[in-house]
């Protein structure tokens, strides 16, 4: 979470108001699920924190996207 918001917090200030650049963030694949005796706060944290910055540099035109692993199971 610390890595989260020190890049983006280093990014806002030089990224170019509508410009290419995007942040991107994501919560480790370990975190992913809550699993028993396990919260997901580490999860919620970083996409409680990208939902909070893109409102703040939503104005400028800039875009933070959150990624995230996702489970398949092949058919």
């Amino acid at each position: 979470m610390d890595a989260v918001v020190a890049a983006i917090r280093v990014a806002a200030p030089v990224l170019r108001d509508g410009g290419d650049g995007s942040p991107r963030s994501g919560p480790s694949s370990q975190r992913a699920r809550a699993l028993p005796g396990h919260a997901g706060y580490a999860k919620a944290a970083v996409i409680g924190y990208s939902k909070g910055a893109a409102r703040d540099l939503g104005p400028r035109g800039i875009i933070v996207n959150v990624t995230g692993p996702v489970w398949w199971r092949p058919t």
